[in-house]
C-alpha cells in the first residue's frame, strides 16, 4: 500500500534506466513518501523527478506549465514564481526539526558552526595572457586546482597540524589526497582504488580516534557516515556542488554533536567565485525551506 524512498535526491543523477525502473515500479502504489536532506532549489531535474515518482505531474508537464527554455536553459517563467511555489507547496513539507510538525525539537538543536576561508594568492595565467581573468569553464577549474596544489597543501597541513583534535580534510584531485599524507605525518587516505576492507578499516579508525587526521573525497565519504566525534574538517578547495558540500559538513555537523563546529575552505584566489556560488545556493536552499 506504500513506498518511501529515502535519498531522493537521487533522482536527478541516476541514469535513465534506473529512473525509469523507480517511476514505473511504483506508479500504481497509493501512498508514496519522497525523501531528502538536500532539496536544491535550482534544480529542475530534481524537482521534475520528485512531482514524477509523487505521482504529481510529469516533466513534461511541470515545463511546460512554469518554465520556459532559453540560451541559458531552462529557467522559471517570470509570472509564474507565485503559482510554482503555491502549487510546489500544495505537495512537498519542508521539516527543518520535529517543532514543525508539533513534537519537541530540543534534542535536535545543533551547536555554532563556524566557516572560515582561507584565500591563496597564485600566479596563474592561460599560456600567452598577460592577465588571468575570469575562470572559464571547467578546464580552467581544473588547471588552477592542479597548478595550486603544493600552495593549497601548505595551508591545509599548517591548520591540520596545528591542532591536536581529529580533523577531517575534503579533497577533489588524486594528487591533493596524496600531498596531504605526505604533509601531515598522522594521517591516513581513503580514495576510490584501495580494497574495500583497507576503507572500512581506516574509517572506523578515525570514528574510534586510532587516526587522528583522515583524508578523503566528498563522493567517498560525503553521504551517510556519523563523524560527529570530531568537530573539525578543511576543504582543500570546493567546486559548484552546494548539495555535496552541505552532507559533507553534515558528518560533523548532525544531531548528537555536542560541540562547535569549525569548517576551513581553501581556495585559491581565482576560486572565490565558486565558493559565492555555493554560499548563494545555501542562501536559496534557506528561502525554499523557510517559504
Amino acid at each position: 500500500a506504500g513506498v518511501v524512498l529515502d535519498e531522493s535526491a537521487i533522482l536527478a543523477h541516476i541514469e535513465a534506466k534506473t529512473r525509469k525502473l523507480i517511476l514505473e515500479s511504483f506508479q500504481d502504489v497509493p501512498y508514496r513518501l519522497s525523501c531528502t536532506a538536500t532539496p536544491c532549489p535550482n534544480d529542475i531535474a530534481e524537482l521534475a523527478g520528485q512531482a514524477e515518482f509523487l505521482g504529481v505531474m510529469t516533466r513534461n508537464e511541470m515545463l511546460s506549465t512554469f518554465f520556459v527554455h532559453d540560451d541559458e536553459g531552462w529557467r522559471l517563467r517570470g509570472h509564474a514564481k507565485q503559482p510554482f511555489f503555491r502549487w510546489l507547496a500544495s505537495w512537498a513539507q519542508a521539516i527543518n526539526t520535529p517543532d514543525d510538525i508539533g513534537f519537541d525539537g530540543s534534542a535536535y538543536v545543533l551547536p555554532p558552526l563556524e566557516i572560515r576561508e582561507h584565500v591563496i594568492e597564485t600566479d596563474w595565467r592561460r599560456p600567452g595572457e598577460l592577465f588571468a581573468g575570469v575562470l572559464k569553464g571547467i578546464s580552467d577549474r581544473a588547471d588552477v586546482r592542479r597548478q595550486s596544489v603544493t600552495d593549497r597543501v601548505a595551508k591545509v597541513a599548517e591548520l591540520a597540524n596545528g591542532t591536536d583534535e581529529q580533523v577531517l580534510i575534503w579533497t577533489g584531485l588524486n594528487d591533493e589526497g596524496t600531498a596531504c599524507v605526505k604533509a601531515i605525518p598522522d594521517a591516513v587516505e581513503v580514495h576510490g582504488t584501495q580494497p574495500l576492507d583497507t576503507k572500512i578499516e581506516r574509517l572506523m579508525g578515525f570514528i574510534d580516534g586510532k587516526y587522528r587526521v583522515l583524508v578523503t573525497k566528498g563522493k567517498i565519504a560525503g553521504h551517510g557516515l556519523n563523524l560527529q566525534h570530531a568537530h573539525r574538517m578543511i576543504f582543500m578547495g570546493l567546486n559548484d556542488s552546494w548539495a555535496l558540500f552541505h552532507q559533507s559538513i553534515g558528518r560533523e555537523w548532525r544531531y548528537g554533536q555536542t560541540s562547535p563546529v569549525t569548517v576551513d575552505i581553501v581556495v585559491t584566489d581565482h576560486e572565490v567565485g565558486i565558493v559565492e556560488n555555493v554560499k548563494q545556493k545555501a542562501r536559496e536552499a534557506a528561502g525554499l525551506v523557510q517559504g
